[in-house]
């Protein structure tokens, strides 16, 4: 893997292709990607730190950069039924930075929220408080957060759209519609979408959403 690429931000570029997966990628594959037409990626980012071995690190993302790819970051969710606090928003959204900065993706790179799989006890309160502590604590950080908006939220249109992100991203599954501002970036899952060997889901930024999210692209 390439070990060091200089990097900044640039706001995405409405209508961009990208892709999400759970797989390091190495420059040979994120070349590839870059070759199939994809425009950016997004990787994962840990719970806890320090960042586990299959997450973001500096070097895949250096790798990333230096195929040519832009690239964003998501913090795993836990399993479906988990169960929200305030103080998890906090812990979790801290470790996001902390990661994050450990990967090299610079200050003001949009890092998302996973919400998916809450436990149907939750209440939408709870929920609420939770994401907007993991907002705070990723804002505070220098990073922009954005929420990706999964299966089983647990809180409404209308709930979503208060919640202190700028940034929504919603998943290929079943979920509340949004208005205000609308989802600034569409997922899409497929059977079969594979790019030399790397299973991935995909991503469209959307034209005439505002705000767009801000990824790192390199600057070499």
């Amino acid at each position: 893997m390439t070990s060091q690429t200089s990097a900044t931000i640039r706001t995405a570029t409405p209508g961009a292709v990208g892709f999400d997966c759970n797989t390091v990628l190495t420059t040979q594959t994120a070349t590839a990607f870059r070759s199939a037409g994809f425009t950016f990626a997004i990787r994962y980012l840990s719970r806890n730190t320090p960042e586990s071995a299959g997450d973001l690190s500096a070097p895949e993302t250096a790798a990333i950069l230096a195929a040519g790819l832009a690239l964003m970051a998501v913090q795993h969710v836990q399993a479906s039924g988990w169960t929200p606090s305030q103080s998890l928003g906090t812990q979790y959204g801290n470790a996001a930075v902390t990661n994050a900065k450990a990967a090299g993706l610079p200050a003001g790179t949009s890092v998302w929220l996973d919400l998916e799989g809450v436990s149907s006890a939750a209440t939408a309160t709870v929920i609420e408080s939770y994401c907007n502590a993991w907002s705070a604590a990723v804002s505070g950080g220098g990073y922009r957060p954005g929420i990706y908006v999964g299966a089983n939220c647990g809180v409404t249109s209308s709930q979503i759209e208060a919640l202190d992100f700028q940034y929504f991203w919603k998943s290929g599954s079943s979920v509340p519609a949004l208005s205000n501002p609308g989802y600034c970036m569409v997922q899409q899952i497929g059977s079969g979408y594979e790019v030399d060997g790397v299973a991935y889901d995909k991503d469209t930024v959307q034209a005439g959403v505002s705000p767009l999210p801000v990824w790192a692209v390199s600057t070499g």
